[in-house]
């Protein structure tokens, strides 16, 4: 199996810094890649019920891996009201029950008139499924050939309210896409 090598970069627009990563090394046929999803204020309100696709699903016989994301809430110009105490926005595996990330807390960030960063952890997270560190992890249609979707966890309360139309989220996720 033969190494691919990419030198990625990224570049801030706020802060108009530049970053160097890599180069990242890959076994050929491991298809590395980033996306940029930005909601509007309408779809950040109706995420609890409506889950937006930020990666399409990749193609039988090949899964998503969720390497990391990076969530940017600008809600400078009004905060979210209706956010449960346990709210929470995730990835996750075909709409919002396999989740594919950790849950970045809504309370104290988007309920809040400010820009704030939620960082969130990859990998398969589950309840269904052993997520220990070297454990075997069976492959179903819960990840085969499945999309990744936003969602945001708002228990009971259902859909936010308030917010403002000139708010924003940003989503930056990096993936592996994996040949089973």
């Amino acid at each position: 199996m033969g190494i691919v090598e990419r030198n990625l970069k990224s570049y801030d627009a706020d802060t108009q810094a530049m970053t160097f990563f890599g180069p990242i090394l890959s076994p050929a046929g491991l298809v590395q890649g980033s996306a940029v999803l930005t909601l509007t204020n309408a779809q950040i309100l109706a995420l609890p019920t409506t889950p937006i696709a930020v990666l399409p699903a990749p193609g039988a016989g090949k899964v998503i891996q969720i390497v990391r994301a990076t969530v940017v809430v600008d809600a400078t110009a009004g905060a979210y009201t209706n956010v449960d105490a346990t709210a929470g926005l995730f990835l996750a595996y075909g709409g919002a029950t396999n989740k594919a990330t950790n849950a970045g807390a809504c309370t104290g960030s988007i309920d809040t008139a400010q820009k704030s960063v939620m960082l969130l952890a990859g990998g398969l997270v589950s309840t269904a499924i052993d997520t220990t560190p070297g454990a075997l992890v069976g492959v179903s249609t819960h990840y085969d050939n499945v999309a990744v979707d936003v969602a945001i966890n708002n228990a009971a309360a259902g859909n936010l309210t308030g917010g403002n139309a000139a708010n924003t989220a940003r989503i930056t996720v990096d993936y592996l896409i994996v040949t089973l």
